[in-house]
């Protein structure tokens, strides 16, 4: 999901979202990740815009092979045996304990992190705040908390708390596969289930939430809480506007981002420790944004 992409969308910030959202304010339309993706009619074509994907998932893929390559070569010496050295394989069983003992804890301060420091950067592209019409006299440039607290507490929301249970119900209903071919076919299952059943949903509540939250806190710190209170139902009124507008778009661009995650995340990351899956989301989400600001893809 483009996290704007409404990346993780939903239930699931994890997938629902698309890498370039945006978060809106009055007509203005939101920026959650750090690199606005344009939506239908817009001028960037469709075959440039999957292109700027491809290039994305063959990058990341490309240093994740390397990396496990060089960790590798580092612990073998001259006549190729294994010597004491950096252990990837020996981190990753550490993170995976680490992950089944403290699950709620290690979702929530993960996720929060890595949606945190995707916000911060999406932030630094001048059109996520052209795009905010804020009127407190906010200057581009500087970061606005607002947007990093709505961004957060909607990814945990969606991310841990309706995606965790989302893979959790797919787990008990698709089984737990040993060989790569039950994997296979699982993952094949889970990426139909979230396609078509989850992400749909996911787009448009997350978009609602994010929406919903910024605007509550827009209020609040530029009059006060009553007045915020107050707005409310004005604000969740033209909050599911917005969703609905943002909705084609943003569901058919996390069509497009998100399924080499889970082919990630369904196969690899569900047999290594399957308590990581929505925390990965983040990752990608983060990543994107660097990939965005180092001008991989349209600002």
């Amino acid at each position: 999901m483009f996290v704007s992409l409404w990346f993780l969308a939903v239930l699931a910030p994890a997938d629902a979202v698309r890498p370039a959202n945006e978060v809106l304010r009055g007509d203005a339309r939101p920026a959650q990740h750090a690199s606005d993706v344009p939506g239908p009619g817009s001028s960037l074509t469709e075959k440039t815009e999957i292109k700027s994907i491809a290039r994305f998932w063959l990058l990341l893929g490309t240093l994740g092979l390397t990396g496990y390559g060089i960790s590798i070569v580092s612990k073998m010496n001259e006549r190729g045996e294994v010597t004491r050295g950096f252990d990837v394989n020996r981190v990753l069983k550490l993170v995976a304990v680490r992950l089944h003992k403290d699950k709620i804890f290690m979702q929530v301060s993960c996720t929060a992190v890595l949606f945190a420091l995707a916000d911060v950067l999406a932030q630094l592209v001048p059109s996520y705040h052209e795009k905010s019409n804020l009127e407190d006299g906010y200057k581009l440039g500087r970061w606005d908390w607002r947007y990093t607290i709505a961004v957060v507490i909607s990814a945990l929301l969606f991310q841990v708390i309706i995606l965790g249970r989302f893979y959790d119900y797919c787990d008990a209903r698709f089984g737990s596969g040993v060989s790569w071919q039950s994997v296979s076919l699982k993952m094949l299952k889970m990426q139909g289930a979230f396609t078509l059943i989850y992400l749909p949903l996911a787009v448009f509540f997350f978009a609602l939430s994010m929406c919903l939250v910024f605007r509550g806190l827009g209020d609040g710190t530029e009059n006060c809480a009553m007045s915020a209170l107050a707005a409310s139902p004005g604000n969740l009124g033209s909050s599911l506007m917005m969703a609905a507008q943002l909705w084609p778009g943003d569901y058919l661009h996390s069509v497009a981002f998100w399924p080499p995650s889970h082919l990630i995340n369904y196969v690899l990351i569900q047999r290594w420790s399957p308590n990581f899956r929505p925390i990965f989301d983040g990752v990608v989400v983060f990543s994107w944004n660097i990939y965005v600001l180092a001008g991989g893809a349209q600002r």
